[in-house]
């Protein structure tokens, strides 16, 4: 199983809901549409809801039925790729039972409960489509459609995968097929829905990007330029595009990773699966040009890859992040649903006839290799290279957002500066049993009961019945160990044959009687073994406390019967009808719950422990820099470490009379650099926030001044921030820690200009307990700090 991400969690939440609430009506054709950029995982997320959804309508007595059934429609090949994925899936919980058409049973009268139907999309959209198609077995996806809702009385739920692709000149098919499955409920999932439908749930980039699942943003031509000579363009393009891919690769070796950067190069078609012969041109030109004795990436030494209609080379293991291939050539095959996360740089020679085709392809190097961000911030974008003129491409806002136009780089020849900082990895701890419980459980039944790890019961099968009964090993209890026996007894009723439903009886209800009804008489049925386990499962769920209910069931169902086995040598069977026996429950509970308290206890001082100790590492003024189109914009500013300069658009007042302040101090500055507020990129130190929370402060400013001396400032006015006498004096902490190592190279602290005096910058070399007295304070003179060495 997937361990879900919070935002696919939320999703998985909401999604199951409303799903489940739909599933109460009698409406048909309920739309349910599931939008998430590429690269969230919402195959992942769509698994998880249909699994969660068969299981609870089977709790759920207020259904019209506690059954349901799905058929899952993707366009192309996708659905072998999801078919492949959900058996891998569920391996293990083997809660829904994946099948494709050619795999049911010819005999198959309906889709039973749990049931998922992969079919391609072009195998049932054609009038003459074979599924599609009456015989005299009745075996078709029509009639079986119909027997599973009519005649079974099971709804169907129709997962429309990659749903923009059933929309535009499709439209038409794809309302007539949906119109002969008549589903009670259309499931629509795609980056970029066209359907607006019943309910609309989204998860935003912004939610993956900081789960780092997917890159920050694309940048587009990163850099580019016109180097002469008697290149063409496409091959000026070409030569850029693979130097950005040299340089990653170079990039994430110096990180120690294995991790082989791709460069996608796809061509101009979008439709045609036979090459035109300006594509044939550009195949030519690509192959020669990376032929060429300095390059040396072709076919023959498995570094090109090739995926054409009429050329199919080295693809074979090409997704692998150590693979050799570095340069694959397409065309729009792998558009959809191919997931590389080491493809990195993407190279475009087409027309883009649509937008979302576009951010379908440009999706293909948002994913992250490791689902992690790297501290060189290089790694943490994608690069698309394309010879379209800028008004050709239309970026729409809602579904190209990461796309990058503002890029600044920094300044060559400038004196760069090495700073430790430090970042604190606050991956929250996940409410939920883990596999480290088991040991948890059962070290707290031996504290409570005084247990040892002993095999002291064995099975004795009565003839008369089978049924089960156990009595302790004279074998291995010596009379010395009569204590300890007596013991145990005292703990559990071992003794259970049988775990029984107790039901009403010869109950009368009169006609028009509402309201309580007392029962005089019960009887007694044993339950199934089946019905024991759903019991005990529901046991379970009751009693994990305030764990997530979903993931610590099945832990709390393990970690009980590892500590029976362990301690009793019970099997499963008998484990938990010992542990359902009335007489014991009450025993176990409160063990239970001691248990969950001390993992608890030890999840939190895991988080505090993983909070406390932030980590450190070198940071520079990064080579580039993207900003936000949205929150930013370009400025004058001719002594800043980056350029272009772009600063924020709702810039406060202090930051824009600081910098200000310091364009005019160009005889003593040699640069000065707006740091950003988040993220590894960024220069940060660690500080306990109010309320002692482990934080990252990101200072405003650093200044590298003419003589070597680098400042550190956070620009405030007066009793502006709470916490900033605890960044300040953890700023000041830090450098005169790292002062002692560099020869007192650095200054810094909260800011302010004087109230009183304009232009006059105030500072602290010493701690400070709050922002409102400046007196002793030092002014922040770039002449004379410069001329003091």
């Amino acid at each position: 199983m997937f361990e879900l991400k919070e935002y696919q969690q939320k999703a998985v939440l909401e999604l199951r809901k409303e799903i489940i609430r739909r599933l109460a009506k009698e409406e048909k054709r309920q739309k349910v549409v599931f939008k998430a950029p590429t690269g969230a995982g919402k195959t992942v997320v769509a698994f998880s809801v249909l699994s969660e959804v068969a299981e609870e309508v089977q709790e759920k007595f207020d259904l019209p039925s506690q059954q349901v059934a799905y058929i899952w429609l993707a366009p192309n090949k996708l659905h072998e790729q999801s078919y492949l994925k959900m058996k891998n899936f569920f391996s293990i919980t083997k809660r829904l039972r994946p099948m494709r058409w050619d795999d049911i049973d010819h005999s198959l009268e309906s889709l039973q409960h749990g049931d998922i139907l992969f079919l391609n999309w072009e195998s049932v959209n054609k009038d003459n489509a074979i599924i599609m198609r009456d015989s005299e077995q009745r075996r078709n996806l029509r009639e079986i459609a119909y027997r599973t809702q009519v005649e079974a009385k099971i709804p169907i739920v129709v997962i429309v995968d990659e749903e923009h692709m059933f929309a535009g000149r499709n439209a038409r098919k794809s309302e007539k097929v949906l119109q002969v499955l008549n589903p009670l409920i259309e499931f629509r999932i795609s980056a970029t829905p066209e359907t607006p439908g019943d309910y609309r749930y989204t998860i935003d980039r912004s939610e993956v990007i900081k789960e780092e699942m997917i890159k920050k943003n694309v940048v587009l031509n990163p850099n580019i330029k016109d180097e002469g000579g008697d290149r063409s363009v496409n091959q000026q393009l070409l030569k850029q595009a693979l130097k950005k891919r040299n340089s990653l690769k170079e990039r994430y070796e110096k990180l120690g990773k294995k991790i082989n950067p791709l460069l996608l190069i796809q061509l101009p078609n979008d439709n045609n699966t036979t090459n035109s012969e300006e594509e044939r041109k550009i195949v030519e030109d690509v192959k020669a040009y990376l032929s060429s004795p300095q390059i040396n990436i072709t076919t023959n030494n498995g570094k090109l890859a090739v995926w054409l209609s009429n050329e199919k080379t080295n693809l074979t293991d090409i997704e692998k992040e150590d693979s050799i291939v570095e340069v694959l050539l397409f065309k729009q095959a792998i558009a959809l649903g191919w997931d590389c996360p080491r493809a990195a740089v993407l190279l475009i020679f087409r027309d883009l006839q649509s937008v979302t085709f576009t951010v379908q392809t440009v999706g293909r190097i948002l994913r992250m290799p490791e689902q992690c961000f790297y501290m060189d911030d290089a790694l943490n974008h994608g690069y698309v290279y394309t010879n379209l003129s800028a008004n050709m491409i239309v970026i729409a806002k809602d579904d190209m957002d990461f796309m990058s136009k503002y890029v600044a780089y920094r300044k060559k020849d400038i004196n760069n500066v090495d700073l430790t900082a430090e970042y604190i990895n606050k991956k929250p701890v996940r409410n939920r049993l883990q596999a480290d419980f088991k040991r948890v459980l059962c070290d707290t039944f031996r504290d409570e009961w005084h247990l040892n790890e002993v095999e002291i019961f064995e099975e004795n099968y009565s003839a008369e019945d089978m049924s089960v009964t156990y009595s302790v090993q004279s074998d291995k209890l010596s009379e010395d160990n009569q204590t300890t026996r007596n013991k145990l007894n005292s703990k559990l009723d071992f003794n259970v044959s049988n775990i029984f439903a107790s039901l009403p009886k010869d109950l009368e209800i009169e006609s028009g009687v509402v309201g309580l009804v007392e029962v005089n008489s019960r009887t007694r049925m044993a339950r199934s073994s089946n019905e024991i386990d759903r019991a005990f499962y529901l046991f379970c769920r009751k009693n994990v406390g305030d764990f997530a209910k979903k993931d610590s069931t099945p832990v709390l169902v393990g970690a009980l019967m590892e500590m029976m086995n362990k301690y009793f040598n019970f099997l499963d069977a008998n484990a938990k009808k010992t542990l359902l026996y009335h007489e014991n429950r009450y025993k176990v509970v409160p063990i239970i719950e001691k248990a969950l308290q001390r993992y608890r206890n030890k999840m939190e001082k895991k988080k505090e422990a993983s909070e406390i100790k932030p980590t450190t590492f070198l940071w520079q003024i990064p080579e580039q820099r993207l900003y936000n189109e949205e929150t930013h914009e370009q400025d004058k500013a001719y002594l800043h470490a980056m350029e272009p300069y772009y600063k924020l658009k709702r810039e406060s007042l202090p930051e824009n009379r600081f910098s200000k302040f310091l364009e005019q101090n160009a005889d003593s500055i040699e640069w000065w650099y707006k740091n950003g507020d988040s993220g590894k990129e960024n220069f940060s130190i660690a500080y306990e926030s109010v309320g002692k929370v482990p934080s990252l402060f990101y200072v405003d400013y650093i200044i590298h001044l003419r003589n070597g001396i680098t400042c550190l400032f956070d620009t405030k006015t007066k009793q502006s921030d709470m916490n900033a006498p605890s960044k300040h004096n953890a700023l000041i902490k830090y450098i005169n820690e790292q002062n002692k190592q560099q020869d007192n190279k650095l200054l810094g602290g909260i800011i302010i200009e004087d109230a009183k005096s304009e232009g006059v910058w105030k500072y602290s070399n010493f701690p400070i307990e709050n922002t409102e007295d400046l007196q002793g304070w030092d002014v922040f003179s770039p002449k004379e700090l410069n001329e003091k060495q």
